[in-house]
């Protein structure tokens, strides 16, 4: 999927890259995304919200998703002449909207073959984020979730991941 966005050179194509990276390596909502305004960019990272829990949050980004978000700052987003601060745009230069957030990501699911979505990235970042080492309270406040419950329903491990952990964090097999 990432190869694929990546091909594009387009402004569109960039600022999709964009979106893309920034729902899956910064877990953010749909909305969150629709909001980032030029202001919000912070030094690796984004400054989200004010979110459901009505705080402002520290959202760091890899480096790859901080090279897709350049990129398009460079070459796509002065293409799409902006009407504005709003970070991530339509082809007329507006701020980005929610329903074409999910036609975006519908119009990459046809072109990938599985289902793509917004939520659906949100949940995959908690997931991997866990399956890569992440602790719940870091990751709660990455999500921006306010307590542990919403965090539950979003991460998804499969009986691998706890067959793994049980190989690396077995009590009995720590023994000496």
């Amino acid at each position: 999927m990432f190869r694929l966005l990546e091909a594009h050179r387009s402004p569109l194509g960039l600022r999709n890259l964009a979106l893309v990276s920034v729902l899956l390596d910064g877990g953010l909502r749909a909305s969150e995304a629709c909001s980032l305004t030029l202001d919000s960019l912070r030094d690796g990272g984004l400054l989200v919200g004010p979110g459901k829990s009505g705080r402002m949050r520290m959202v760091p980004l890899g480096q790859r998703a901080q090279r897709a978000v350049g990129r398009y700052l460079a070459g796509g987003r002065p293409r799409l002449r902006p009407r504005g601060e709003s970070l991530l745009l339509n082809q007329d230069g507006l701020p980005l909207t929610r329903n074409a957030v999910r036609q975006a990501l519908c119009r990459l699911s046809e072109r990938v073959g599985f289902p793509v979505s917004a939520h659906r990235f949100r949940h995959s970042f908690a997931t991997m984020l866990l399956r890569r080492g992440c602790d719940l309270e870091t990751l709660r406040r990455l999500g921006g979730w306010a307590d542990y419950s919403m965090l539950r329903t979003y991460v998804h491990l499969a009986d691998a991941d706890l067959r793994l952990a049980q190989q690396r964090f077995s009590p009995l097999d720590g023994i000496n």
